[in-house]
């Protein structure tokens, strides 16, 4: 009777050790190879703006890429333009909500950033965002987007 104590006991032992070991590898981080959701995307996105690797994010815009803002509608050169003028020190996401359909993916979330654009501050608001991406036989590329400025800064 001991002897199956001890066995079921050095049994029991064994499997807590392997339910504390991972054999199984870590997922990795998010490329603009590997991503599969909205969120890595679009974290994708603003890392690259923040690191200002414009000729990465040229490739995953569509030539015929549009902005849709309260300042106007922007083309592709516009929006590139534009971008190149923000230096982010930070930003959180929030609210972010993906909806699938065949290929098209359309994300939705607030961004708050930290930093400047055009020598001017970011709101401390964060703004509405929305975006369009479409996958293609090299990866996804972001076809359409739209941004509604932070509360405190829209015109009353």
């Amino acid at each position: 009777m001991r002897a199956r104590h001890s066995i079921s006991l050095l049994i029991l032992a064994g499997v807590a050790a392997l339910a504390g070991c991972t054999i199984w590898k870590e997922p990795k981080t998010p490329t603009w190879n590997n991503a599969t959701a909205g969120e890595q995307l679009e974290r994708l996105f603003w890392d690259t703006v923040k690191a200002k690797k414009w000729s990465e994010l040229d490739k995953h815009m569509a030539p015929l890429f549009v902005v849709q803002s309260s300042s106007g509608t922007r083309d592709r050169a516009a929006t590139l333009e534009r971008l190149r003028q923000m230096d982010i020190a930070d930003y959180s996401l929030g609210d972010v909500a993906t909806h699938l359909q065949g290929d098209t993916l359309i994300v939705t979330y607030n961004i708050t950033r930290r930093g400047s654009i055009a020598g001017q501050p970011f709101p401390a608001a964060p703004a509405q965002m929305m975006s369009v991406w479409q996958q293609v036989k090299r990866g996804w590329i972001l076809i359409a987007h739209a941004e509604t400025p932070a509360a405190d800064t829209v015109a009353r």
